[in-house]
């Protein structure tokens, strides 16, 4: 039942008295007479509303509105006294009851306050479901938008790769050796999760590469490595019709910097080169050497963890590089 009221008086007369007229009303009642046996109720008990002599000895009213706000307790509060100041009303308004009834108590403004009161946190229980279905249908639709986002790179990537049969699932696998170093390197999720997309795409502006360079078997010329060179601004450029992160987009354009400042597009050094990018330098090279290209032959894991070893702190991110091979030791 709602209209479930506590009522705490320490005059067994004025408790019987409240009782009895309200529970004529139809509400649900209990009276007790101290302050300890009042929060005993209150932590035990369902209240809807309480009605709290202000004089009571121990936490009078104004103390138990700020024991209340203190503690969470969102329960409406009418204070009774026999104070008639305005003072006293104001101050106990500010501290948040709902109502100030002075005794002798006029039993017509007790019912309404009642029900105002009631009406009022039947309001606010309303408004706190609505705006929590809000915040979860929110979330739903986010989760969608994200989910359809995820869909058009993997589309996008697809693009890319079938261009290249040599680099089928490589954005695919960079990306989840990213993921698992970042969360080694006890990056927070959304950092994490932004290594994750910027290696699914990492790659992106090699669909601005022609066929002649990108399948060549032999190696590249000058000319060649240059138009190569290119693919981190180009893909950054094509991301950003639809990427406003920076964070992503930055990662992605400076994922072939090296640690000694010799890489490319800007010839960042140690610190300088965001760190998802160094992150995605070593997943990067390491799944390029473990599957066979035009233009040799693939590595074992064994000796691509060497060449990562053998480039720690000259191309690659010292650090990165113990972090990732701990994780390739580990998997099958």
């Amino acid at each position: 039942m709602y209209g479930h009221i506590l009522i705490v008086d320490g005059d067994v007369s004025v408790r019987g008295k409240i009782s009895d007229f309200l529970e004529e009303k139809g509400y649900s009642c209990k009276g007790v007479s101290n302050v300890k046996d009042a929060l005993k109720e209150i932590e035990e008990g369902k209240y809807d509303l309480i009605i709290w002599d202000l004089r009571l000895p121990g936490l009078n009213g104004m103390e138990i509105l700020k024991n209340l706000k203190k503690r969470d307790i969102n329960i409406p509060v009418i204070l009774t006294s026999t104070l008639k100041d305005i003072n006293s009303v104001r101050a106990a308004l500010k501290e948040g009851a709902v109502d100030y009834i002075t005794k002798p108590i006029h039993y017509h403004d007790l019912e309404n306050s009642v029900k105002f009161s009631l009406e009022r946190k039947k309001l606010k229980e309303m408004e706190k479901q609505f705006k929590e279905k809000l915040e979860g249908e929110i979330e739903r639709q986010k989760k969608k938008i994200h989910d359809q986002y995820l869909h058009g790179i993997i589309g996008l990537i697809k693009i890319v790769e079938e261009r290249d049969q040599y680099t089928k699932g490589h954005s695919q696998r960079v990306s989840d050796l990213a993921v698992k170093i970042a969360v080694n390197m006890e990056m927070d999720n959304v950092m994490v999760t932004k290594v994750k997309i910027a290696g699914l795409l990492h790659d992106i502006g090699v669909i601005a590469i022609p066929d002649s360079i990108l399948k060549k078997s032999g190696v590249l010329n000058k000319e060649e490595m240059s138009i190569v060179r290119k693919h981190p601004v180009i893909g950054v450029e094509l991301l950003s019709y639809f990427i406003s992160d920076n964070e992503i987009l930055n990662i992605v354009k400076h994922h072939h910097e090296r640690w000694d400042g010799k890489g490319y597009p800007d010839g960042l050094e140690g610190d300088a080169i965001p760190l998802g990018s160094r992150i995605l330098a070593v997943a990067d090279a390491y799944d390029a050497m473990t599957f066979p290209r035009p233009y040799r032959e693939m590595f074992s894991k064994e000796e691509a963890i060497k060449e990562l070893e053998k480039h720690s702190g000259s191309q690659f991110d010292r650090e990165v590089v113990e972090k990732a091979v701990k994780i390739i030791n580990t998997q099958a």
